[in-house]
């Protein structure tokens, strides 16, 4: 048995923000991630704390800024598991701003093992966040300038079982999956 390398949480370039527009370039941000879900760590800004989460996708691993409606959802979603997640639009908030609303997909008969991505069992996460609406300004993409921090990595529920044969053809036959 040889040495295999570890899945982190570590991300493969700037973080991204799902919908709107960035501020510094007036460039439409994506639309819309797809890969396997790994997880997501806590990062602490000028704006306070934040969710980080992190998909293994084609291109490695890419981080997507947290928003209340997202992190609620994607704590629903085993690790390993291959999801999409879609803005689809904004709600007004009781506050007055809109809240970004997105649509989160699962394909749980694909999934890798993620057994080794470091995790925390505290359960810091407070379900009653996810029902405050989130007021945001679809132009402004401040949290890209947040400084991660050394938190402990939190991960909902159970890693899913893995499905290799699917993994591969998703992230290109010769890559390691895990």
């Amino acid at each position: 048995m040889g040495f295999e390398t570890l899945a982190t949480l570590e991300c493969d370039g700037d973080p991204i923000q799902i919908g709107g527009r960035d501020k510094h370039s007036g460039k439409e941000n994506p639309k819309s991630v797809e890969g396997y879900y790994m997880g997501f760590k806590m990062t602490e800004g000028k704006f306070g704390p934040s969710k980080l989460h992190v998909f293994k996708t084609k291109n490695g691993n890419t981080g997507v800024w947290g928003k209340t409606n997202l992190d609620s959802q994607l704590l629903q979603v085993k690790p390993g598991t291959m999801t999409r997640a879609t803005f689809t639009g904004t709600v007004p908030s009781n506050k007055g701003n809109d809240m970004l609303k997105f649509k989160v997909e699962v394909d749980k008969s694909n999934t890798i093992d993620v057994e080794g991505v470091a995790t925390s069992t505290s359960d810091d996460f407070n379900a009653s966040d996810a029902s405050e609406p989130e007021e945001t300004d679809l132009n402004d993409d401040s949290s890209t300038d947040d400084t991660l921090v050394s938190e402990p990595v939190r991960r909902p529920a159970q890693p899913a079982r893995p499905n290799l044969s699917k993994a591969q053809a998703f992230l290109g036959g010769g890559r390691k999956v895990g």
